[in-house]
């Protein structure tokens, strides 16, 4: 008699797997031999024979614009100023290839004669950035162009052509339009429907009559075949549009009809199905015998997981099943007493404002009366915050706050201090506290001073979008405070209050009356000293307290690490 759960839904996933496998396996076969090699022999032969045709056309506008730009007769009539000659003998060599619109212009890019084009530009210099290449710097430019040999067709209107220099006559325009007659005469050759689509937005630029443009425009290049709404299958694939058109926008796309392969495949995958099917009822009948001796003690479980969703922690009902079911069951029971007692502590302690605090706080190493400890103290202040406030709407100020808490914030948070309060425009740093580090008060003159440094870029870039640039004063202090909780049983936070967090904040307002934007105090200094450069500035009468503070400046401090 089996026993465990495990070996009972090993059995059942054998059945299942030996099933799906055995179906699979003639599905696979049927798919490699039929889809897989035909279309992967067809698509291939059909793309390569459109590349042939569509190099055959760039070729010829190749070819004509170089017999062109060689003839000396050309650009003898051009000096003489006779168009009629010119126009003979651009109607002769169309005659060649008759899909070929041709033009003779200028130097200065007038038009001097034409065949086959509906609307030549008046000046091809001014029409086209191509022509003004090939003026400054005599070379031939080949290439896709927009708007058609006219330039100005429109903006699904695109053409091949090429633009030579006739000696210092003037230039040869030797253009063939991308459209439908193109793209037809391609297709006739490989019997497969041809669209051509613009690389960027999948528009479909031209297509044969029965190209399926709903689904060729974008056709995934790794999904070869798609279905269209009247039940055709087709085969796609892209021509090499490096090769034929130099690159540009545009590329073509071939569709191949596979609806009569398709067809033979789905009456082998059904003859798959049925085999499928009687090897899923044996295996179905199978694993409901085994399943259902275990589905009552799992749907005593699965309720009460669902109250457990719901917050209501109770205990599963009894479950005897001599296996690991049983063992789940007295496994939840006891995490249900588990989270019971954990809420109750969240519930309580999720009033308070930071991730970090309230994680420290669950560890159960703070005191919910309130501790003493030694930490460092700083607070940064935006000088003349009033005057601001004044010149600035309040959605803009509020985006250069926040544009500015982001930046200073980051900094103390970098450096392992915890942002205790904003006061306004100011913010109230604190580290050491809830977890204390042997070098808070070096790491928070270091903060101190990267806030000031990046004051820098920080009004570079307000002073770049028209905002007067800000300044700013930090003051940093070291001393006994009481770390816990304050405020109401509705309402607590964790905090930091005592005579640190008076001087610290004193120190701060005192930064312009002694013109500089650090101040830390002696007790401060004697801690950083070792890893810092400073210079001693007065000693102060902090308002609120009876013993003067001396002070000094921080010039430097060397990095973490240095």
């Amino acid at each position: 008699m089996i026993r465990t759960v495990r070996a009972k839904l090993l059995l059942l996933l054998g059945a299942t797997m030996l099933s799906a496998l055995a179906s699979l396996a003639i599905i696979a076969l049927l798919l490699q031999k039929q889809v897989t090699d035909s279309v992967a022999e067809r698509v291939p032969a059909t793309v390569q024979g459109i590349e042939v045709e569509l190099e055959d056309d760039v070729r010829n506008v190749t070819l004509l614009s170089g017999v062109l730009e060689q003839s000396p007769h050309l650009a003898r009539v051009m000096r003489e100023n006779a168009p009629d000659r010119a126009l003979r003998t651009l109607t002769r060599m169309r005659t060649a290839f008759a899909n070929a619109e041709l033009a003779l212009f200028r130097s200065d890019g007038a038009l001097f004669t034409q065949v086959g084009l509906d609307r030549p530009p008046a000046n091809v210099l001014e029409r086209a950035p191509e022509a003004a290449a090939v003026a400054r710097r005599p070379a031939t430019w080949r290439g896709v162009i927009a708007g058609g040999c006219s330039f100005d067709a429109g903006a699904d209107t695109f053409a091949f052509a090429q633009l030579a220099p006739l000696e210092d006559a003037g230039f040869v325009f030797v253009c063939l339009p991308i459209d439908r007659a193109l793209v037809v005469h391609a297709a006739a050759n490989v019997g497969a429907e041809v669209a051509v689509v613009h690389r960027a937005s999948g528009r479909v630029v031209t297509a044969t009559d029965q190209f399926p443009r709903a689904l060729g425009a974008h056709a995934d290049r790794a999904r070869r075949v798609e279905t269209d709404d009247r039940g055709a299958r087709w085969a796609f694939a892209r021509a090499d549009h490096e090769r034929l058109l130099g690159g540009g926008p545009l590329e073509f796309v071939v569709a191949l009809d596979v609806t009569v392969l398709s067809k033979r495949v789905r009456n082998d995958m059904l003859a798959a199905a049925v085999a499928l099917i009687a090897i899923a009822l044996v295996a179905l009948w199978v694993g409901a015998r085994i399943a259902g001796r275990m589905s009552g003690a799992i749907t005593r479980l699965g309720g009460a997981m669902k109250k457990l969703e719901d917050a209501q922690y109770v205990h599963v009902e009894d479950i005897k099943t001599g296996d690991e079911i049983e063992d789940l069951a007295a496994g939840f029971n006891h995490m249900v007493d588990g989270l019971r007692d954990r809420d109750k502590l969240r519930a309580t302690f999720g009033k308070y404002m930071t991730q970090s605090v309230m994680e420290h706080l669950l560890s159960g190493k703070v005191q919910l009366g309130g501790e003493k400890l030694t930490v460092t103290v700083l607070f940064s202040d935006i000088r003349s915050f009033t005057t601001i406030s004044e010149q600035m709407d309040a959605h803009a100020l509020v985006e250069l706050l926040n544009e500015y808490f982001t930046v200073m914030v980051g900094i103390i948070m970098e450096e392992g201090g915890v942002v205790d309060k904003y006061i306004g425009d100011a913010i109230m740093a604190v580290f050491g506290a809830p977890v204390s580090r042997p070098d808070d008060a070096v790491r928070a003159v270091r903060a101190a001073t990267r806030m000031r440094a990046a004051l820098v870029p920080l009004n570079a870039s307000l002073v770049a979008r028209g905002i007067a640039p800000i300044a700013t004063g930090i003051g940093v202090h070291t001393g006994e405070v009481v770390a816990g909780n304050i405020g109401s049983e509705q309402r607590m936070e964790y905090t930091v209050i005592g005579d640190a967090v008076n001087v610290a904040s004193r120190l701060e307002g005192k930064t312009k009356e002694l013109g500089v934007d650090l101040v830390i105090s002696e007790a401060t200094f004697a801690l950083v000293q070792h890893v810092a450069q400073g210079r001693a500035l007065a000693e102060l009468s902090v308002k609120g307290r009876q013993q003067s503070v001396r002070c000094f400046a921080i010039d430097a401090i060397e990095s973490e690490g240095g």
